[in-house]
């Protein structure tokens, strides 16, 4: 028979009021201690549990602290039946892999277009090589690319590739 999931002990509703601002601190540092003590022991929840606790004490009254804290109560009384339904997530499953797939080549083929790009080539011609090098069709490079606008921020941020080969040499 299976074993009984384990949950661990959800982090007390106390208010602190203590004189000395220092006490709040170190009762507040406690509790993130023990909350993360319980997730290396392997109690996942205790995550989600510190995510409240930082959010209740350090956002207090912030929108996301309201919205998060309603929701993330609402799974721990078990009306929701999973996190996803909780937060009103939804995801194809059929699609999950695909979507993985999607997310693992995003950053090595916006970096390799990028880079293509500093070189000297035409956003069409980085493109086309990247697609090529990675044996993925033009039209899914292109739309990864022009749909990543984070990544291409995060990437041209950085310094060019060769910058790091010779600092590696002069090491």
């Amino acid at each position: 028979m299976g074993r009984k999931r384990e949950i661990p002990p959800r982090p007390k509703r106390i208010v602190f009021v203590p004189k000395d601002p220092k006490e709040l601190e170190a009762a507040l540092l406690a509790e993130l201690e023990r909350l993360r003590a319980l997730y290396e022991k392997g109690h996942s929840e205790a995550l989600l549990h510190a995510v409240d606790f930082v959010l209740r004490h350090y956002a207090s009254g912030s929108w996301i602290s309201e919205a998060f804290a309603q929701r993330f109560e609402a799974w721990c009384r078990w009306e929701p039946s999973d996190l996803a339904e909780a937060f009103s997530v939804k995801r194809d499953n059929r699609r999950t892999p695909d979507m993985r797939r999607r997310e693992e080549l995003r950053m090595p083929i916006v970096s390799a277009i990028i880079e293509k790009r500093r070189q000297g080539l035409s956003a069409e011609e980085a493109i086309e090589q990247t697609a090529e090098e990675f044996k993925m069709s033009v039209p899914f490079v292109r739309d990864l690319y022009r749909h990543s606008p984070r990544t291409r921020k995060a990437v041209e941020n950085l310094p060019p590739l060769n910058f790091y080969l010779r600092k590696s040499k002069t090491s």
